[in-house]
């Protein structure tokens, strides 16, 4: 179970679909999602972290839907390490620092390593390579801290309009930004950055 602790998982909490389902089986799907208000998260972007989306809002007579266009979100996450090898796994945990509670959770990234027998078991230390989220209901901002020599990264699976903006600096031809057309350019800003 990837609770981090192994304490009880909090039953109809607003973000109970990141706790369950695909999840604990290692893999994430659509439905692992979060209605923070007013974005809707999500992790399966084109790169490991969370994807930020803003809801679109279907309503008629009888039923008001909020939706959102998947393309059209930007992922906060990684693409790699300084050295191009370290790579966390796609798959979050709940982060033992920031258990489940009331408004939110604390989600974590970490590599996995592989066993003799080829399974593979997260790792975790002082040193290792970690991304870590807050997930808050009503959250006005994204943000996601990188230790271990995590190069952050900001992939659009749809051309930016404009420069992005990382830490208050306008990122040059050397930032980084993946989508889908397999457009790639590489990013060294801070060690946090925010969407």
């Amino acid at each position: 179970h990837k609770n981090g602790g192994g304490a009880a998982m909090p039953t109809n909490a607003w973000y109970q679909n990141l706790l369950v389902g695909s999840v604990n089986d290692g893999y994430l799907t659509p439905a692992n999602r979060a209605y923070t208000v007013p974005y809707i998260l999500d992790f399966t972007g084109p790169i490991p972290g969370v994807r930020v989306q803003f809801p679109h809002i279907l309503s008629g007579d009888t039923i008001v839907q909020l939706s959102a266009v998947e393309s059209h979100g930007l992922t906060l996450g990684t693409v790699g390490g300084k050295d191009g090898t370290t790579v966390v796994d796609k798959v979050y945990m709940v982060d033992e620092d920031s258990p489940p509670r009331q408004l939110g959770l604390g989600l974590k990234w970490t590599p996995k390593a592989e066993t003799e027998d080829g399974t593979a078991t997260p790792t975790d230390g002082p040193t290792t390579p970690t991304m870590r989220s807050q997930i808050i209901r009503g959250m006005p901002y994204v943000t996601m801290a990188y230790t271990g020599g995590i190069v952050p990264a900001v992939a659009a699976q749809v051309p930016l309009r404009g420069t992005p903006t990382i830490d208050g600096r306008k990122m040059d031809a050397k930032s980084q930004f993946w989508n889908d057309l397999g457009k790639q350019e590489t990013s060294s800003s801070s060690s946090s950055s925010s969407s």
